[in-house]
């Protein structure tokens, strides 16, 4: 069973709930964003990002003059706190029956995208991408503009993503692992689309950064991540030059237990993990590998997003008592696109009596058509892949089990 939360807007911009004047339903019909994350996820973050979500909610719905916008979170933790695959699946079954849903904001995994992105895409929901990065969820193979078929049966587009894809990340990590002077790099991957699709394209731009390869990607799972780690640390217990262990997962579990057994093999390791594992799961428990490790994420120092990121990002803070990070702006920005598209859509006229299937369409269609937008995360277009055009990535060292000394890397247009 998904958790659910409502959160609406009345006339005054908050509030909403049961005590809403029966009236306003009939003169603005409800329409809902369907928000899906995993409430349990250790550190937190999760937690922020719906509170980002809500705020954002706060400061926008209420100027969509012929809809009342309600949000529902469907949390999709397992008994770990971690993401269910099963309960992304089952928000995505509840968005495409709600008769009212307009868009869906998640899942927090690029796995989770791809379980729900078939379920939705049948419905015509617009579903907004704020962390997942793997390349599938938006490009074929084959490069043609058309969506995948395995995440759009339908051949329509419905997925947006506001960060950067993976081919933007994959170079991050080349450039960043290159600048550290790593001359050879072991790459391990998951079995995920976000671990195959990562592991395969950062052999591909560390070759063209000038850096070996040690052989072919390594699936790891749960069970057999510390005997691979030992073996890479063996292999490479000789060596003399400095080389990388770049870990192509979204587990914490499984990164730390093939880290932590390459590491106590060869103490001259370092270690390069992507963004997801940027999140405290992961960098708040690596003990002593602190200091050899080194992530990239599509989150950048907070200064990088001007004086509208900063002021948004401060006053998230105060509401929650504690500083978050920059992921909340991801957050906030999917839901200020949402209501953006929806506002766009509401413009048509006769909107509000349009079948449901219509109105999707509409909304989705505004979001696909976003063109260089000021936003808390800078200013952005949507490509005809459903994709960001912000190239920039950070990179981050570990102190404390905090990300610190952040810096970015302009990686340039991906094809």
């Amino acid at each position: 069973m998904v958790a659910a939360a409502l959160v609406g807007l009345g006339t005054a911009g908050c509030g909403g709930g049961s005590d809403a004047p029966v009236a306003e339903y009939r003169v603005r019909p409800v329409r809902t964003v369907h928000l899906v994350v995993p409430l349990g996820l250790a550190g937190g973050d999760a937690k922020d990002m719906r509170a980002a979500v809500e705020m954002a909610l706060a400061d926008g719905g209420d100027a969509i003059s012929g809809v009342r916008i309600r949000l529902r979170t469907n949390n999709t933790s397992g008994p770990t706190g971690a993401e269910s695959a099963a309960r992304a699946v089952d928000a995505a079954e509840t968005a495409a029956i709600d008769p009212y849903s307009l868009a869906v904001i998640g899942s927090i995994t690029s796995n989770g995208m791809r379980q729900m992105a078939p379920i939705l895409n049948r419905a015509g929901l617009l579903h907004v991408s704020v962390t997942a990065t793997a390349v599938d969820l938006t490009r074929r193979d084959d490069g043609l503009p058309a969506p995948p078929t395995a995440v759009a049966p339908t051949g329509v587009r419905t997925i947006v993503r506001v960060v950067p894809n993976d081919l933007v990340q994959s170079k991050a990590l080349a450039t960043y692992m290159r600048d550290e002077g790593v001359s050879s790099v072991s790459v391990v991957r998951d079995g995920t689309i976000y671990g195959q699709g990562l592991g395969r394209d950062v052999v591909t731009a560390s070759r063209e950064a000038g850096l070996k390869i040690d052989g072919p990607p390594i699936t790891i799972t749960p069970e057999n991540a510390a005997e691979v780690g030992r073996a890479i640390g063996v292999r490479h217990k000789d060596d003399n030059a400095r080389w990388a262990l770049m870990i192509a997962t979204n587990d914490p579990i499984t990164a730390l237990r093939v880290a932590r057994a390459a590491g106590a093999s060869d103490e001259q390791m370092v270690i390069f993990a992507p963004d997801g594992l940027a999140l405290r799961g992961f960098h708040g428990r690596l003990g002593r590998l602190e200091s050899r490790t080194y992530l990239t994420s599509y989150l950048l120092p907070l200064a990088a997003y001007g004086p509208r990121g900063k002021q948004a990002h401060d006053r998230l803070a105060k509401r929650l008592g504690h500083s978050p990070s920059s992921l909340v702006l991801f957050a906030y920005e999917g839901m200020a696109l949402t209501l953006d598209a929806i506002r766009t859509a509401n413009e048509t006229p006769g909107f509000v009596d349009m079948p449901i299937d219509r109105e999707r369409d509409l909304v989705r269609e505004a979001a696909l058509s976003t063109d260089t937008r000021d936003s808390v995360i800078g200013t952005y277009s949507i490509d005809i892949f459903g994709d960001t055009t912000t190239t920039l990535f950070g990179g981050y060292r570990v102190e404390d089990g905090k990300l610190v000394r952040g810096r970015s890397f302009a990686t340039g247009s991906v094809s």
